[in-house]
């Protein structure tokens, strides 16, 4: 696995009944919040992978505090899948990212957030930045960004977004190109504090605002080329989703909260995430 993620979830392959499988495990104290992941992936399987033409992992089993997965064969990541790209590749892979989108908004509704949630959320990130000792929390930066969120709370919760459904960490790292049958798999999904694409949305810019998955990734690749690829790929993102009123009106707020969000986990001195453009 050349793309690694941040959660304390320990990922193998292993052989079950002679075939091969991914497994998930966690500590015990940790096991709760990976059974909702589990619940959300296994819900979204059943529920909306059919209706979606999206594929994920199939959970085979539980046990002992561990989740056996389906191995998906003949896929790459996205790294892989892009490095020896073209724009067509580009655009396949944009329209799938939008198709995805557009339809978790077909299954929400929009209605304002209910009141208390977000201050909740940005209360909990503020304590555990100030707690972080990786970071400076008395940093410009951070204050600068706990001000805005602070100040527009009033603003963003008078503002009807799609509620309902969406993946909760759709970074790059979390896709799966199936190149047996060009379609893609959904990976890591997170039981967020609230259920809107809205998320998704600022995780997808992530990945071609500031360049997330490049940073994930454990093999040697051309990364300008990436880089370049991600630049095109954001001012895509950015102009298709311009046509939503809701996008307009609050991405900046969550685009905010989300860079705290990633920040407060921090178990490194390295903030190249936060090259703010």
């Amino acid at each position: 696995m050349k793309i690694k993620g941040h959660s304390n979830f320990e990922v193998k392959l292993e052989k079950l009944d002679n075939d091969v499988v991914i497994t998930k495990s966690s500590s015990s104290k940790d096991f709760d919040r990976l059974s909702k992941q589990m619940a959300k992936q296994e819900e979204f399987s059943n529920k909306y992978s059919k209706k979606f033409k999206i594929n994920t992992p199939r959970i085979i089993k539980n046990k002992d505090n561990k989740f056996y997965m389906e191995y998906v064969y003949f896929s790459e990541n996205f790294i892989d899948f892009m490095v020896k790209g073209n724009i067509r590749k580009t655009n396949w892979f944009l329209k799938k990212i939008f198709t995805i989108i557009d339809n978790y908004l077909q299954e929400c509704e929009y209605d304002y957030l209910q009141k208390g949630i977000l201050k909740e959320k940005i209360d909990s990130v503020k304590e555990n930045l100030s707690k972080n000792n990786y970071i400076e929390f008395d940093s410009s930066f951070i204050q600068e960004n706990l001000k805005y969120l602070y100040s527009n709370l009033e603003k963003i919760e008078n503002i009807k977004i799609p509620l309902g459904i969406c993946h909760g960490d759709l970074t790059f790292s979390n896709i799966l190109i199936d190149c047996n049958d060009m379609n893609i798999y959904l990976i890591d999904f997170l039981d967020s504090f609230i259920e809107s694409p809205i998320l998704d949305i600022v995780k997808i810019r992530q990945d071609t605002k500031f360049y997330w998955v490049t940073n994930m990734y454990s093999d040697n690749f051309d990364k300008n080329s990436i880089i370049l690829t991600l630049n095109f790929m954001d001012k895509e993102v950015k102009k298709y989703f311009s046509k939503y009123e809701f996008f307009n009106k609050t991405y900046e707020f969550f685009e905010k909260l989300n860079i705290l969000r990633v920040l407060q986990y921090s178990n490194d001195n390295k903030m190249s995430f936060f090259d703010i453009k």
